[in-house]
């Protein structure tokens, strides 16, 4: 293999390969004006009398090596265009092969790969957040939201209970569980059959204007109560089974709170 030696502004640098020149020649190091022999020919000569012997191998690799940034690019604009994970995969491989030559002096278009690198991995990202919505049993994701809205029915069953007790001298439904629901609906207080249901659940819908029964209800409602007992006592809460390990209770002063744990109907206080 031919040995090389150059210089810049003092001493002789070498042996070096010729691939290390071709580096240092990409990187800047090695300017027009840089000396340069071989062991073979002693004789100093700048650059630009012998780039010839260059010329080929760096406008080859730099030119492939720029294509690979470019492609990077292309593929990871492409990816949120129309092809998703088929062009951003390739995207990002190139990306990281084309910075790999870039730091090595190599290649140029450390922009493209970067730009490339970025959008493959953002789309890649999207499309695993947008995979676990469509499939929300990935890491128990599901079960989440699902409590966010069973916490809602409960909220809006405290406000139709709070609208009966300004009715009726401050005093809520008598009965328990679905009897003391259907006075609500009944009435017109709230009367959205799905409010009364879990939706971790396939509790059935009753048909439009029929009674609330058991089989309807996913809350257990706790009757007789007046707005003078006291707020931390419980009126309303999940049914076993709505959810695993874990509960929503209604307190009297119109809160609800989510609790977790096999033993989450500890906070359940009535009277």
């Amino acid at each position: 293999m031919e040995n090389w030696y150059y210089s810049v502004d003092g001493p002789e640098i070498g042996p070096v390969t010729k691939d290390e020149i071709i580096r240092l020649i990409n990187s800047g190091e090695i300017t027009d004006e840089t000396l340069l022999r071989t062991e073979e020919f002693t004789k100093w000569k700048k650059l630009t009398e012998i780039k010839d012997a260059f010329f080929v191998p760096v406008t080859l690799e730099k030119n492939l090596s720029s294509a690979l940034a470019l492609t990077s690019m292309i593929l990871g604009i492409l990816s949120f265009i129309c092809f998703g994970p088929f062009s951003a995969i390739p995207a990002l491989i190139l990306g990281i092969i084309a910075l790999v030559k870039i730091k090595k002096g190599i290649a140029g278009g450390k922009g493209f790969a970067i730009t490339g690198i970025i959008t493959s991995v953002t789309n890649i990202s999207l499309l695993i957040v947008f995979a676990i919505s469509l499939f929300p049993e990935i890491g128990g994701a599901r079960k989440y939201p699902r409590r966010i809205s069973c916490a809602s029915n409960l909220k809006s069953i405290s406000i139709a209970l709070r609208q009966y007790a300004l009715d009726y001298d401050g005093y809520f439904p008598p009965y328990d569980d679905a009897a003391g629901l259907e006075i609500l609906r009944k009435n017109s207080y709230l009367d959205d059959y799905k409010i009364y249901t879990c939706p971790s659940t396939d509790t059935k819908i009753p048909l439009s204007g029929q009674p609330l029964r058991e089989e309807n209800v996913s809350y257990h409602y706790k009757g007789g109560y007046t707005e003078k007992d006291s707020s931390d006592l419980a009126i309303l809460w999940d049914k076993d089974g709505n959810h695993t390990k874990y509960g929503n209770i209604l307190f009297l002063d119109g809160h609800v709170m989510g609790y977790s744990g096999a033993d989450w109907k500890k906070n359940i206080r009535s009277k």
